[in-house]
């Protein structure tokens, strides 16, 4: 085995399938109460929901861009 076989194939982000349940759980929750949400919102949403601090950073960037929710059935 050389160095390549370490290389994720298939369009992987990197993050199992249990922390891209919880990033999106939690872009749903920052989206729905972002104006409620404690502050700084990383450390914040690290904590409510045991994210790393790069998963908290990638559920905000969801958040943002409107795709932590179903938008299949949002009709976004």
């Amino acid at each position: 085995m050389g160095a390549q076989d370490d290389i994720p194939v298939g369009g992987t982000t990197g993050h199992c399938h249990e922390s891209s349940a919880a990033i999106s759980e939690a872009a749903r929750w920052y989206a729905a109460n972002r104006d409620a949400c404690e502050r700084p919102v990383i450390p914040a949403l690290r904590r409510r929901f045991g994210l790393t601090a790069h998963e908290a950073v990638t559920a905000l960037r969801e958040a943002k861009a409107g795709t932590g929710d179903d938008a299949s059935q949002t009709g976004k």
